[in-house]
């Protein structure tokens, strides 16, 4: 089953104390995203670092990142690696 990339902001919160992984990362944003054509995701949003950043409903998409996980950036950057 394949998930279209592309959906809306539903929640999202700040974290500024992540694990180990993402140690050198924080703060960023932990979001869940209404995919287009149905469904519920978590991902982070490493190039947003504030909540002034960020909105429900912001459209993203998923990209291709160096961390595990699922990776997400708004629909007004670029899709390449963050």
């Amino acid at each position: 089953m394949e998930l279209n990339p592309n959906g809306k902001v539903v929640a999202f919160t700040i974290l500024t104390v992540p694990s180990e992984d993402f140690l050198n990362d924080a703060p960023y944003a932990y979001v869940v995203v209404e995919l287009n054509g149905g469904g519920r995701i978590t991902g982070w949003m490493p190039t947003v670092r504030a909540e002034n950043q960020i909105s429900i409903g912001d459209r993203v998409h998923y990209v291709t990142g160096y961390k595990p996980g699922v990776q997400f950036v708004k629909d007004s950057e670029p899709a390449g690696p963050h």
